[in-house]
């Protein structure tokens, strides 16, 4: 699958020899003395909206093209009367006959209808709109992919992107509190899927993590048409695209007729509880309330309307916030078994902003000439505060009362047996923007597209007041323990949520008897920059068949950069000795009483106030005794960084004969990395820099068979091949330990890239006026798979490979596997039930199921052949209703129980319960001018998380939240 004979010098001059000759081939004459060209645009006529997929047919010939997303469509005919007929998805077809004439263009445009728009005053673009073309697009593609229209699920008040590709065949959600940060792909792991606006790459620093995932945390709705998720990369794709990709499409003015539009939405964010208040007035104007703003104008200017210009902002403030329990148990499948620590309830708050702008300017310089400059900004930030109270002890059997069974236990009071707290809050906020300008060139079968793309992302975590990129108060993590207590863990009311009972020692409630108050300021950032250039040549053939030869290539090289600042304080009081009896913690005592109504029959554990102690150490640092060496080696270990560069070509070809089409072609990368890392003793302790490079070069064949024997029904057979290159994380040279945890996490330097072979075979059934059911098949055959690999413990001994530090310490780290299977199948449908009469033809239906197998090689490093974050079952069902004034959306997500975490120790095997969610979307239209809409997110209070360990007796973390509601007022101008 590597050709190493390949070198890098010989590939390029090959494919420099490969460009001279097709370039050579392209000056032909652009028309016969005995053909004409018929050209023009198709567009809605209701809508005036330009219609993308129209297939424009020469009547009686078999002969087809397709528009572009302008409507636009060319056609070399022979001269003479001739017929052509438009067809589009949801549209009545249009036949126009057209006089050819020799050596001449003729203008012929299409402005197609439906009997909806008779009988129903739809004058704007809607969701039955944004269906049609979204199934038209899927349709008519060569290959396997899914497209979604922006507008096709409702408002787009909240704008996480996320929310919305959740809700198509095979993705499922990844959150981080209750939003959506990432996606998964037919079960595989974001970081092994990529994310594009308009096919180039987006920047994510990934919450100053040294991942590949993309985090939608820092993107919105407001600026996009569609979304395409491509399921079978073609040549012309990157590809490190195991799972698939996700492609932005932005949206442009020259996509409708219509000179200037509007559209507005203002409302605001309401969670009514488990919420920390903002800092800032403009983001929670009213207590546990936030603005969401949503503007949208599009205009051509210029005395000819050459210039189009699209301008984006998108505003949203949410409250945030849930509850948890944690437990943790006896690492062994016996009977009774401990629970060995326990963290209930842990409330958790992130009220959650994001800023949103995005400005597109398109020229058309000719009429086969167009120069177009995207631009985005998005601003994030979200305040944390999670605090936990742990009471637990070590994992011996004589620290339990003799005589507990699984579900109740007592500790006894001894050395080990602690309640220890954790107050978490910090600022995280991070800014991600993005230039692309670019040139598209237009010709008698010939399209030349180039251009360039610059995208960075930021994100810090700030918690000392110096330094700060988001000005708010000092915060911090904040620690406290009381040990040698005894208490009673009881679940027999309650499995997931058990009551805890003091038996033994000082007051675990009462603030001033805990000590060895540590404060701990981790600021830490990431940057992630892309820089990309691209050339692609597509020109269309003079054949029997229609066919058409595309080649091309792209240059992109990735810098991701991580630094931390981290620094620590122990509280020492007046007489400078920490743990004396003037330490008197009682004084950061918080007395607010939100803190104690986190879940029904819990006492408030004794929380200081996390603002007040960060504050106080910040004025009062003499009270303080800093750690100073933890400080400058965070700074020395903290700092890492990799350059990665990626150097591709392609060449790809398509032919249609009659009912049968096919794409095939072969890309080739060449990728080089860069990585630079602290070198580190066994202690930790940084003693200097370390260095690691990466040469490679891959080929990644593909070819994709489309039958469609009438224009309801098509079958497609493909085949690609994809990489999954290692993490950054992996690549950047960092060992860390962990004393608390007793966890050694260390990086594998002869880590190496998974490369997949992917099967897909679809079917495909269209019919009017709008809908589909498809049904999908699919396997991925992965090389070298990457795994994370807990299962080995440090050994004893001097040559232990840490200077035999660590005895038994658990390593970390991730490994190649033998091999992994994915395998499953899809089915989707939606209808729009126009075809019923009176009331019933407003209802729409929309459902898909996912069903995924896999199995993988850990080499004896896991008690299971499970795949860890796959999701092997998953599906969403929707029911709408468009009508008198109405626009409605219930929908339900579903996805299925999943191994979370894999390990030698059967007792350690993590799984995750099912999820099902409920929404609800409404809107009503007073006027095309005016609306109102109101959103419900998570109606029926499904939880967030819910984990278990084996089996559901051992529930590892129980997650809620509540739901969020957005309402307010939508219009346009």
């Amino acid at each position: 699958m590597t050709p190493r004979t390949l070198t890098p010098q010989l590939f390029f001059r090959r494919l420099a020899l490969g460009l001279a000759a097709f370039f050579s081939a392209l000056v032909v004459p652009a028309l016969a003395q005995t053909s004409g060209v018929v050209a023009g645009q198709v567009r809605n006529a209701s809508t005036n909206a330009y219609l993308d997929g129209v297939v424009v047919e020469v009547e009686g010939t078999g002969r087809t093209v397709l528009t572009d997303r302008e409507g636009r469509y060319e056609l070399t005919l022979p001269a003479g009367m001739t017929t052509l007929v438009a067809r589009y998805t949801g549209l009545e077809a249009e036949k126009i006959t057209v006089d050819v004439r020799p050596g001449a263009r003729v203008t012929q445009n299409f402005a197609l209808n439906a009997g909806i728009y008779k009988l129903e005053a739809y004058t704007v673009s809607g969701p039955r709109e944004g269906s049609a073309a979204a199934i038209t697009r899927q349709r008519e593609a060569p290959n396997v992919k899914n497209v979604v229209a922006s507008d096709s699920f409702g408002n787009i008040a909240d704008g996480n992107i996320g929310d919305l590709l959740q809700q198509l065949p095979g993705i499922t959600a990844v959150y981080v509190g209750a939003d959506v940060r990432s996606v998964q792909i037919r079960g595989i792991d974001g970081a092994l899927n990529s994310v594009t606006m308009d096919g180039d790459r987006i920047a994510s620093s990934q919450s100053a993590n040294a991942g590949r995932t993309f985090e939608f945390e820092q993107a919105s709705l407001n600026n996009i048409e569609t979304i395409e998720v491509t399921k079978a990369p073609t040549p012309d794709m990157d590809a490190d695209s195991i799972g698939g990709n996700v492609n932005i499409v932005s949206k442009s003015a020259f996509d409708r007729n219509q000179p200037r539009t509007f559209n507005y939405s203002i409302g605001g964010v309401w969670r009514p509880k488990y919420y920390t208040r903002s800092d800032n007035w403009l983001r929670e104007p009213i207590d546990n309330v936030g603005p969401s703003l949503n503007f949208n104008y599009q205009d051509r200017l210029g005395a000819d309307k050459r210039i189009g210009v699209v301008l984006t902002a998108t505003y949203h403030s949410q409250p945030g916030g849930d509850t948890a329990a944690l437990m943790n148990y006896q690492a062994a499948l016996v009977e009774p078994y401990y629970v060995q620590n326990v963290s209930v309830p842990r409330p958790a708050g992130a009220p959650r902003t994001r800023l949103a702008t995005g400005a597109k300017i398109d020229y058309k310089l000719s009429e086969h000439t167009t120069l177009t400059f995207n631009s985005a900004y998005n601003w994030f930030h979200e305040t944390n505060d999670t605090r936990a109270m742990l009471l637990g002890t070590t994992a011996n059997v004589a620290n339990f009362r003799p005589g507990y069974t699984s579900y109740f236990e007592e500790v006894l009071a001894n050395a080990n047996s602690s309640s220890a707290i954790t107050l978490s809050t910090d600022d995280k906020s991070g800014r991600t923007f993005q230039f692309v300008p670019s040139v598209k060139h237009r010709f008698a079968g010939l399209e030349i597209d180039y251009g360039a793309s610059f995208s960075n992302s930021q994100t810090y975590y700030d918690y000392s007041a110096n330094g700060r990129h988001f000005q708010s108060r000092p915060k911090a993590t904040i620690t406290y323990r009381l040990p040698s207590i005894g208490f009673t863990i009881d679940r027999r009311q309650s499995l997931k949520w058990p009551q805890i009972v003091q038996t033994a020692g000082p007051d675990l409630y009462n603030l001033d008897n805990y000590g060895t108050l540590l404060v701990t300021q981790p600021d830490r950032e990431g940057e992630d920059e892309i820089m990309t250039a691209k050339l692609n040549v597509k020109k269309t053939l003079d054949l029997a068949a229609p066919s058409y030869l595309k080649l091309g290539g792209t240059f992109r090289q990735q810098d991701r950069q991580l630094m931390n600042r981290s620094r620590r304080y122990n509280y020492v009081g007046a007489d400078g000795v920490q743990n004396s009896s003037d330490d008197n913690l009682a004084q950061f005592l918080d007395p607010t009483p939100k803190w104690s109504d986190s879940n029904a029959g819990y006492r408030q554990p004794p929380w200081a106030n996390p603002f007040a102690v960060a504050r106080h150490q910040a004025l009062l640092p003499g009270l303080w005794r800093e750690d100073v060496p933890f400080g400058v080696n965070a700074a020395a270990a903290g700092d890492r960084g990799i350059t990665e560069q990626v150097l591709a070509g392609y060449v790809m070809g398509h032919t249609k004969l009659n009912a049968f089409s096919i794409l095939g072609g072969v890309r080739v990368e060449q990728t080089k990395t860069d990585a630079e890392g602290p070198l580190q003793l066994s202690n930790g302790t940084v003693i200097g820099r370390q260095r690691r490079e990466g040469d490679y070069v891959d080929l990644f064949p593909g070819v994709h068979f489309r039958y469609a024997p009438n224009r309801n029904l098509l079958a497609r057979l493909s085949y690609s091949n994809g990489i999954g290159r290692p993490s950054f994380e992996n690549l950047m040279p960092l060992d860390s330990v962990n004393e608390t945890a007793q966890t050694v996490n260390t990086r594998n330097a002869a880590l190496r890239p998974q490369y997949s072979d992917n099967f897909d075979a679809t079917v495909e059934y269209y019919f009017e006026p709008v809908g589909m059911l498809t049904a999908s098949v699919f396997l991925k055959e992965v090389n070298d798979f990457q795994f994370t690999d807990s299962s080995q413990l440090v050994p004893a001994g001097a040559d232990n490979g840490f200077g035999g530090l660590y005895e038994g310490y658990r390593i970390t780290t991730t490994r190649n596997g033998g091999s992994a299977r994915y395998r499953g199948f899809e089915l989707a449908y939606q209808q729009q039930f126009t075809f019923l009469p009176g009331f019933w033809r407003g209802f729409g239906f929309s459902a898909n199921y996912t069903q995924l197998s896999t199995k993988g090689d850990y080499g004896g490093a896991s008690a299971t052949t499970l795949v860890a974050g796959f999701v092997p079952k998953a599906g969403n069902v929707a029911v709408t209703y468009l009508g008198h004034g109405f626009n409605i959306r219930l929908n339900a997500v579903w996805r299925g129980t999943y191994l979370v975490g894999s390990s030698a120790t059967p007792a350690l095997l993590r799984y995750s319960e099912p999820k099902f969610q409920v929404n609800l979307k409404t809107k009503y239209s007073y006027s095309p001018r005016l609306g109102f809409f109101c959103d419900i997110e998570n109606l029926n209070k499904s939880p967030i998380t819910e984990t278990y360990f084996v089996t559901k007796d051992r529930p590892a973390e129980t997650r809620i939240v509540v739901a969020k509601v957005v309402a307010g007022v939508t219009g346009r101008f």
